[in-house]
């Protein structure tokens, strides 16, 4: 770290704390900065993270390696709090089911945070040329010039078993439930096109793919 504040500061975290997220709050709150992979200070931290105890798990979830990628797009969230939660899911092992959920309810359907779950998308889920091959989500093949993330048969498939559940009266999110109409006679047509741009997701310059604009 060259400066001497952040040097002390990590110094002293190093010697009193010791959870990954101890750690991480404590270097953001005495460095004065958001943690990114290009700084000589958490590269050095986020692979000392990265490489100890590489069979550790939270709650019985699988310890996620530290993604420079994700983490960058941290740096893009409008609020503190989505900020916060992004930079310690991304570099630290710590990430708990609940800690997730948290993210995923305070952040994902923020649409103040598109800009950084789009950026995300692009790492999950780069956008790829031209989609083929479905089955059920037809309007979608022959687009060679268009680019989607998720053009694939099991993500056609995905998309026909939702419209099944769907057509039970329900649509259920992560945080709620929508009930809605018989699909099979109200606007089919409207749900199926839905369900598959869900699961095809084609890439859209402004909205992230997102359904709701």
């Amino acid at each position: 770290a060259e400066d001497h504040a952040c040097q002390t500061t990590c110094r002293r975290v190093l010697m009193t704390k010791s959870t990954d997220q101890e750690i991480v709050d404590g270097l953001i709150e005495g460095c004065k900065k958001m943690p990114l992979p290009q700084d000589p200070l958490w590269q050095c931290f986020l692979e000392s993270s990265g490489s100890s105890n590489p069979d550790n798990s939270t709650n019985g979830l699988p310890a996620p390696a530290v993604d420079g990628a994700k983490l960058h797009c941290c740096s893009k969230a409008n609020t503190s709090s989505c900020r916060d939660l992004c930079i310690k899911l991304y570099s630290t092992r710590w990430g708990s089911r609940t800690h997730w959920q948290e993210f995923d309810r305070l952040c994902e359907y923020n649409p103040l945070e598109a800009a950084m779950f789009t950026c995300l998308a692009d790492v999950r889920e780069p956008c790829q040329l031209g989609c083929q091959g479905l089955k059920y989500c037809t309007n979608f093949n022959n687009r060679p010039t268009e680019l989607f993330r998720s053009c694939n048969i099991q993500s056609d498939q995905g998309a026909k078993n939702d419209m099944k559940l769907w057509e039970k009266g329900t649509i259920k999110m992560p945080f709620l439930n929508i009930p809605v109409k018989n699909i099979k006679t109200c606007q089919p047509e409207m749900w199926k096109a839905v369900a598959c741009s869900l699961q095809i997701k084609p890439c859209h310059s402004k909205s992230g793919g997102s359904i709701c604009k």
